[in-house]
């Protein structure tokens, strides 16, 4: 069981992954922000500049928690992520993956982690998702650099359409809190690359 701490009403980083493919370049549109849950929703289309209406977002439980019996339902934190979804619904365009930060966790071994949610706006089920992140701050403080994040099937399982999935990366030692504190929108950094997926029959 992971515990939340301190939920964020909007998001604080998010990343997009426009036009999403096989190694296909991969565009990040935005930085830290405080902005409210409306002025969140009011600026979801700034990625790719993409107005168009979009489904509702749900929250959808890992495929190693369904297995361990989580539902959203009976599980805490997958209630306040449900909550956070339902203030996010509009996040993302069509056509686009996104990662939308949520909060600092810790989990029962007491370590630390970035909790994100992973948004699928690409028109299809998508599985077995890889990226590289690399997130800091223009003075040269480094939270990731090229992180390989995986979304196995096994783990993650299917990622369904207009879904939001949790997405926890590890957040390891000191200097990396320290350079998160250092993030602001004015000096962000981050990229995602390599993006790559598997699309899902329906």
């Amino acid at each position: 069981m992971k515990k939340v701490i301190g939920i964020l009403l909007a998001g604080v980083l998010f990343f997009s992954a426009c036009n999403a493919g096989d190694t296909e370049e991969v565009e990040s549109n935005s930085g830290q922000t405080d902005e409210t849950t409306d002025q969140a929703e009011e600026s979801n289309g700034q990625s790719g500049g993409n107005q168009e209406e979009v489904e509702d977002l749900k929250l959808q439980v890992t495929k190693v928690d369904e297995d361990a019996g989580v539902t959203i339902e009976n599980n805490e934190t997958y209630q306040t992520l449900n909550e956070f979804v339902k203030q996010n619904r509009k996040y993302g365009v069509p056509n686009d993956f996104s990662m939308l930060s949520v909060s600092m966790m810790v989990d029962e071994e007491g370590n630390q982690q970035m909790l994100f949610l992973g948004v699928n706006r690409l028109g299809a089920p998508v599985k077995n998702v890889t990226f590289n992140i690399t997130l800091g701050s223009t003075e040269g403080d480094m939270v990731w650099e090229d992180f390989l994040v995986t979304l196995d099937e096994e783990t993650a399982g299917v990622l369904e359409n207009n879904a939001a999935l949790p997405i926890f990366l590890p957040v390891t030692s000191q200097e990396q809190i320290d350079a998160m504190n250092t993030i602001s929108q004015e000096n962000l950094v981050m990229e995602i690359n390599n993006f790559n997926f598997e699309t899902v029959d329906q």
